[in-house]
């Protein structure tokens, strides 16, 4: 039941990828997987091993292995499974060993060497630079934005008299305010602050004209940063609505 009314993943994780981070995302991820795999393809070795070589080293172990992540990719279309780390994790760590056997990488002394050591080094400081002053502060206000969106959620299930309704309520708003003032780009945020504080009107005695206004502010910062959610248009609705501007 609790599915039922708080869906958060469909099973099939390519769908997820599409509608989590769009076309070009899904293009970027599994399209550079399959880039990846047709590259392994065509370039894979075609030595024979030696007879005294490990087992591991057989070719017949590492086509077991590509049939298993082959498998693992099919199971996709009906499950979640990179939504679990540890699932993902273990799929990374078995692909790289069998890309690492099926690669063929061609060791070649070259003078720019140096100069792709310092590139390699340059883009990891870029990345490591944006991970802290960007990516970081993103998902500590959507932890907070999270907590305070199931909070929300979950009002209906209590008669705004009940003290219970009131204490969600201010849990919500004060992790909004925290999600708001750690990341002031995030639209969802925002929008959530203007659902949070229009709700305000069923346990205040402000007017709701007062809170209209302040939640129409906050819908407002949303549109800002984009204008493709509908929500954050009915937010502002509903905020306007308040204010009796029809």
């Amino acid at each position: 039941m609790v599915y039922q009314h708080e869906p958060q993943w469909t099973h099939n994780d390519y769908l997820n990828t599409l509608s989590d981070y769009g076309a070009v995302g899904f293009v970027l991820f599994f399209g550079a997987t399959l880039a990846v795999f047709l590259r392994c393809y065509f370039g894979r070795k075609s030595k024979p091993s030696p007879a005294t070589a490990a087992s591991w080293d057989s070719p017949l172990f590492w086509q077991a292995v590509a049939v298993g992540v082959l498998a693992f990719s099919i199971q996709l279309v009906v499950d979640f499974h990179f939504k679990i780390p540890a699932l993902a994790m273990v799929f990374a760590m078995i692909t790289a060993l069998l890309l690492q056997r099926v690669w063929k990488v061609e060791h070649q002394k070259d003078r720019l060497a140096p100069m792709v050591k310092w590139g390699h080094g340059i883009a990891a400081l870029t990345v490591a630079a944006g991970l802290v002053s960007q990516v970081l502060p993103h998902y500590r206000s959507e932890s907070h934005r999270y907590s305070a969106r199931q909070a929300l959620d979950k009002l209906w299930q209590y008669d705004d008299s009940d003290p219970v309704y009131r204490e969600k309520l201010n849990f919500a708003l004060n992790g909004l305010n925290r999600a708001t003032a750690i990341d002031r780009n995030h639209p969802q945020a925002w929008a959530d602050l203007s659902y949070a504080t229009a709700l305000r009107d069923h346990v205040e005695t402000t007017s709701p004209q007062v809170l209209g206004k302040e939640a129409e502010g906050y819908a407002s910062r949303a549109l800002e940063i984009t204008k493709v959610v509908p929500e954050f248009w009915i937010r502002r609705a509903v905020a306007r609505d308040m204010q009796q501007k029809w």
